[in-house]
């Protein structure tokens, strides 16, 4: 039996707690999320994390610590007290300092969702799909002061696949993680799995996603454009101005690379209509390409069928976008 903490935060953490709670192997001693927050239009009712409720609902105690950095000493001194082999972290939200993750005697250990030294921050998922990714994946690692740049002990490979968007790919990889989280966690506690050390001149960066950035540049390679809606599927998608009205604009990601290369004989300025089609919109952008657009969603109106949006908006051959 390996005894552990658990710090997480949102619902995928929930997802991973709930796992470890059902293995037989695995004995969860405290949960340390983030504080409850306020409910919009709900008077001063406040939201525990999903965390939290998974905890609460198997009599694990919580700490919800506002600061791990301002007058942490009274939970320091009641984390020390849980006797664990070490912590697991997964998604917390919030910077960990040393003298907690140093604290069990297997130190502390997070599941990172991309293939370290690649990808070391706060958007993996985002930015493998943004950066055009074939493969992406799963690494424990030894959490230390610098980010993300601790020890290795696992890796996972996930295949990204051409027509992957965040929730899709996030799935997949939230699934993988549920399959080899606990063993994996066991061999590591029993001394079997073998450190390699990151090599940080091998190592890439991302930062947080900026929700405001998906206004369409028409300019850019198709390839990029179509890329920044797959990562930004679940953060407001991405969008253009068409005939004076803000839309929100949604790829075709079934369209193979092969048949949006064949849009390269058709000469349009970027930006503009250059085909239609019963199913597809496709305008211009870089390199003579062009973009298949499967639907579109007005500011303030439901989302349309590239038919309905033609017939409604009276859209023609050469009409602007920008």
């Amino acid at each position: 039996m390996i005894n552990i903490s658990f710090w997480g935060s949102p619902f995928i953490s929930a997802r991973l707690l709930e796992t470890l709670l059902k293995c037989q192997n695995v004995s969860v001693k405290f949960v340390v999320t983030r504080e409850d927050k306020p409910r919009a239009a709900r008077g001063r009712e406040y939201e525990p994390t999903p965390v939290k409720k998974i905890a609460q609902l198997n009599n694990i105690p919580v700490f919800t610590p506002k600061s791990l950095k301002i007058n942490s000493g009274d939970l320091l001194d009641k984390v020390a007290k849980q006797s664990v082999d070490a912590n697991v972290v997964f998604a917390y939200g919030k910077i960990i300092p040393e003298q907690f993750f140093s604290l069990p005697p297997h130190g502390t250990v997070n599941f990172h969702a991309s293939l370290l030294p690649i990808l070391r921050g706060a958007s993996p998922i985002e930015h493998s799909l943004l950066l055009g990714h074939e493969k992406t994946g799963w690494t424990m690692q030894k959490m230390v002061e610098k980010l993300d740049a601790g020890d290795i002990y696992y890796t996972s490979e996930v295949p990204i696949k051409w027509d992957d968007n965040f929730s899709s790919l996030a799935e997949r990889l939230m699934n993988q993680l549920l399959l080899f989280s606990s063993d994996i966690l066991e061999k590591y506690i029993q001394g079997e799995l073998i450190p390699v050390a990151q090599s940080d001149s091998e190592a890439t960066l991302c930062g947080k996603i900026d929700n405001t950035a998906g206004k369409v540049n028409w300019q850019d390679d198709v390839f990029h454009i179509r890329n920044t809606a797959r990562a930004f599927s679940e953060r407001g998608g991405i969008h253009t101005f068409f005939l004076g009205k803000k839309c929100k604009i949604f790829p075709d990601l079934s369209v193979t690379r092969e048949e949006i290369l064949k849009s390269s004989h058709i000469i349009a300025e970027p930006g503009v209509v250059s085909r239609i089609t019963d199913e597809h919109i496709w305008i211009a952008c870089a390199n003579n390409t062009s973009l298949p657009i499967a639907s579109l969603q007005p500011e303030g109106k439901k989302k349309l069928s590239t038919k309905d949006f033609v017939n409604g908006y009276r859209v023609k051959l050469h009409d602007k976008t920008g």
